[in-house]
Parts: structure tokens; sequence; C-alpha cells
């Protein structure tokens, strides 16, 4: 954790280009990197967010990983999902509306053979204007249930990806959509809200499986610490969660 404080302690604060940066100097990232008692911390864990589905060896690395929280840190954990839809079809609007579409479509037509097909399709809809301010209706719908659900709990944890890791070569796991294997990353990103993957233990066949710890608007310090302590856990060569 302390590479990643390092980058933050470096990029976090305002930058006059960005009207949406913010100001900086409210985080002590090395020392927000460094393992400290957690007992009593409220975590939500959502194994799925409502609407996902989980390969079942992942859910079970995860899981594992989920009860260390509580047995090894002192955490409180609750199972209860945040309640926002899958908000897919809103994302992709909110990606439309922030990129430059038109310059885009200027390089696909001329590179359209190495690009994603995930991202050739966002350059191809023709998004209309209702569609691009439904996406930022998802956006705020998304952020306003969060900040109701993370009132409750002080972080949310949920699996990184709901299946194993897959080849290099491939634009995503095959036979399954963006949107089912990306979901868990999207809420943070349309809410704004802190987060970060953590290595949860690796499955029989050595591929890693990753624990998200999504934090509250502006409490990056505590989602830091949380994955600093859970990084420093000990892992046992007979559990899920072995390295």
């Amino acid at each position: 954790m302390q590479d990643a404080a390092l980058a933050m302690s470096v990029l976090a604060g305002p930058d006059p280009r960005d009207r949406h940066s913010i100001p900086g100097g409210d985080v002590d990232w090395p020392a927000a990197a460094e393992p400290g008692s957690l007992r009593g911390l409220r975590i939500g864990y959502s194994p799925t967010l409502g609407y996902l589905r989980v390969d079942p060896e992942v859910r079970a690395v995860v899981d594992a990983a989920v009860a260390r929280l509580e047995r090894d840190l002192g955490c409180t954990v609750e199972q209860a999902d945040p309640g926002w839809s899958d908000p897919a079809e809103g994302f992709w609007a909110c990606v439309a509306a922030d990129t430059d579409l038109r310059g885009l479509r200027r390089l696909a037509a001329a590179h359209r053979d190495r690009m994603s097909d995930y991202v050739l399709d966002l350059l191809d809809t023709p998004w209309t204007a209702e569609q691009l301010t439904d996406g930022q209706s998802t956006r705020r719908a998304v952020a306003n249930r969060a900040a109701r659900y993370l009132s409750d709990h002080d972080v949310l944890v949920t699996p990184t990806c709901p299946v194993a890791a897959h080849p290099l070569d491939r634009g995503g796991p095959q036979g399954l959509t963006p949107g089912q294997w990306l979901g868990f990353l999207w809420p943070a990103n349309l809410a704004g809200l802190p987060a970060i993957s953590v290595p949860a233990g690796r499955l029989a066949d050595g591929r890693w499986v990753g624990l998200q710890i999504v934090g509250r608007h502006l409490a990056d310090a505590t989602v830091l610490r949380l994955a600093a302590a859970f990084e420093q856990l000990p892992r046992s060569s007979g559990s899920p969660t072995s390295t």
C-alpha cells in the first residue's frame, strides 16, 4: 500500500484544467497506508450488488477474505446490497457524454481492426440527447443511494470481478458482456467514490481474485487503511486466500 500512498500523494489535489478536481492536503497518505486498529469499522458486504452473477469459486475466495475482516481485524460485517439497480445502460451513456465522440469516431474509421468490440459499439451507437441525460440521472441515482448506504456502513466491499482473469489477448471473458464482468467497478466511478482492489486469494488454478473496497465520499484514508491492514494479514497455506 505504500506505493499506492506515494502515487496518491503526487496525484491528489486540484488542477486548474479540471473543474471537477478538489483541494488536497486532507489526507496524510503515508500514515493512511500504515496498518492500524480497525476494530468496530462497519463493513457492508455485497457479493453480487443484487444483480451480478458471480462464479462460485470466486465467491468462495471473497467470502473467506471478508470473514477475515471480521475475525482478524475486528470489523463488523453485514451482508447487505446497496439497493441501486444495474446502471450499465446509464454508465455507457455517461462515457459517451464525457468523451470526444467526434474525434474517436474518426479514429475508429481508420483503426477499427485495432479497437475493442465494446468500444466500437459505444462509438457506433446513435446517441440521443435523452439517452445522455438519462445517463446523468443514473449517475445521480447511484450517488444518492450510495450516500444512504454508506451512512450506515463505513465501507462497501465486493468482489472486484465476478469471474477469474482472462487471457491478455482477449477483450474480456468469453461469452460475457462488459457489464457482466466489469459491473462491480462502475458504481464507484459513477458516484465518484474512493475505491481500491486488493488481492483476496487464489483459485485452485493459481489465478488471483480481487476484493474491492469502496469508501464514503472523500474517505480515501479509510479505504487505504483497510486495504493496508488486509494486505498485512498472514496467509495460511490451507485457506482459500493463500498466496
